[in-house]
């Protein structure tokens, strides 16, 4: 074997592994002035979910999961977005794993009007399990 096999054996996920994802909390923790209306939101592979949701995810052949937390103040004039990638590869599943569960803040600044420059805090708080 030589160093690119090598490389790419372990660049990928186990055949047959899965991931298990639960969201257990989406909530905005620190609305600073920004903004009353909210959606909060996470993102894996081009779905949407939301708090209390669980996820089944087949990482065979996958080299990566992207989980995106996303904080969201709607305003009819300007929305105000932040979000966070938790980015889970085979390097770093384990760490995760034990890590579990996840907590993420996001930073939501608001871009408009009198609250311009203000950032609120939402929390997503997430477990992981595999098998």
């Amino acid at each position: 074997i030589n160093n690119t096999d090598a490389f790419q054996e372990t660049s990928h996920f186990a055949e047959g592994s899965m991931l298990y994802i639960k969201i257990i909390s989406q909530e905005v923790v620190d609305k600073n002035h920004v903004g009353d209306d909210w959606l909060n939101s996470t993102k894996i592979e081009d779905e949407y979910y939301y708090e209390g949701d669980r996820i089944k995810i087949n990482l065979s052949k996958k080299s990566e999961v992207i989980i995106t937390s996303i904080g969201l103040e709607e305003d009819p004039n300007h929305d105000d977005i932040g979000y966070y990638e938790l980015i889970i590869t085979p390097k770093n599943i384990d760490a995760l794993l034990k890590k579990s569960p996840i907590t993420e803040i996001v930073r939501v600044q608001e871009h408009h009007g009198r609250g311009a420059g203000i950032s609120a805090e939402c929390k997503f708080v997430y477990t992981l399990s595999a098998e």
